[in-house]
């Protein structure tokens, strides 16, 4: 695959504020309708359709890590695809699991009463990608964003424009928008993001990114 084509990999979004909020707004407004019906099937469906999109993409991703930062192909397959593919694997395995509630004890309160645990989506995450690892801390805490039953913004590193753009190309012919979404941008981007109430934030990279940021 020729380097140039990657421009035709991927769409780069214009990331407005007006943007981002309306984007946010949608996960949070599908997050709401999708309680009841996000099942154990729905999320194995989800992660199935991720294995096979980055199985498709995979010579997209290498030469991708190749223009970003001259990453090998061995080292791509070996640190960006394989552990994704290996979490999809492992989660599957497990997710039924999981989501099972567990019994406990019941308090002086209720007694006489059976008590659960019963694992619940927290709503809305958000992923910010660092450089060096670009796919893999992309799309590995999006497994597990997915399996537990939530929605996600994936905020990729400007430091790797064309990997970017293939992250957001798999995320697009994925995930419906209300599901999954890629916001591209630098770090005025990030801290607009940072500024929204997501339910729970995957970060991976320098404090200093995040201006003290604490998560």
């Amino acid at each position: 695959m020729q380097i140039a084509s990657l421009a035709e990999v991927g769409v780069t979004n214009v990331s407005t504020s007006d943007t981002i909020d309306s984007t946010f707004a949608a996960l949070q407004r599908a997050q709401l309708a999708r309680r009841g019906s996000f099942t154990l099937e729905a999320r194995i469906a989800q992660l199935d359709q991720l294995r096979d999109s980055i199985k498709r993409h995979e010579s997209n991703i290498i030469a991708a890590c190749a223009a970003d930062f001259r990453k090998p192909a061995p080292e791509v397959k070996l640190t960006e695809l394989l552990p994704v593919l290996q979490e999809i694997r492992h989660t599957k395995k497990h997710l039924r699991k999981w989501m099972r509630p567990k019994r406990v004890a019941a308090s002086v309160g209720v007694l006489g009463t059976k008590s659960y645990v019963r694992p619940e989506p927290k709503g809305v995450c958000l992923i910010i990608a660092p450089w060096n690892y670009p796919l893999n801390l992309a799309l590995g805490p999006l497994v597990s964003a997915l399996a537990a039953g939530n929605g996600a913004i994936i905020k990729p590193s400007e430091m790797t424009p064309h990997t970017s753009k293939v992250i957001a190309n798999i995320v697009a012919e994925t995930f419906p928008p209300d599901l999954v979404s890629v916001i591209e941008g630098d770090a005025a981007v990030a801290q607009k993001l940072l500024a929204l109430p997501f339910d729970h934030i995957f970060f991976t990279g320098s404090p200093a990114v995040c201006s003290g940021q604490v998560f």
